[in-house]
């Protein structure tokens, strides 16, 4: 199952690029699935992310992050039991990207940091994709998927 996540979020990101495009969604608050991979040391999370948008194009949310995979056998006790990373950021209509950063969370075994992130939706809004930064270091790639069920 994992492995069809990574290879589905890798195929929707090849196609998509960031240039102008006839949006068909005003709102992206809701429930989204998400993924995040660090390909460069071998991490995977899985989550799930709440986003409430205002009138004015602010968001705020909350990811709901689990560990599934890590290069270092020490982590092996953190696989599974999740953390919750609160965030603050805005989607900007024109350019249909979302930026938010991690203000806070809720994290007892120490599975995650506090994350930048910039990412950009799909023509539909019913997926997004970007980079996210830690300490200002880009090397994670993150993917979410709208839930409508």
């Amino acid at each position: 199952m994992l492995r069809a996540w990574v290879v589905l979020a890798f195929t929707l990101l090849l196609p998509a690029t960031a240039t102008a495009q006839e949006v068909y969604f005003d709102r992206i608050d809701g429930t989204w699935t998400c993924l995040w991979v660090d390909p460069s040391r071998g991490y995977i999370y899985e989550c799930s992310m709440i986003l409430v948008q205002s009138k004015s194009n602010a968001l705020e949310g909350n990811i709901t992050w689990t560990l599934v995979r890590s290069p270092r056998p020490e982590d092996a006790e953190r696989l599974g039991p999740g953390a919750i990373e609160y965030v603050r950021g805005a989607i900007d209509p024109k350019t249909v990207r979302v930026t938010f950063k991690g203000h806070d969370k809720d994290d007892r075994v120490g599975v995650i940091g506090l994350d930048d992130y910039k990412l950009e939706l799909s023509e539909s809004g019913t997926w997004m994709f970007g980079a996210t930064a830690t300490s200002g270091a880009v090397t994670c790639l993150f993917t979410a998927f709208r839930i409508y069920w």
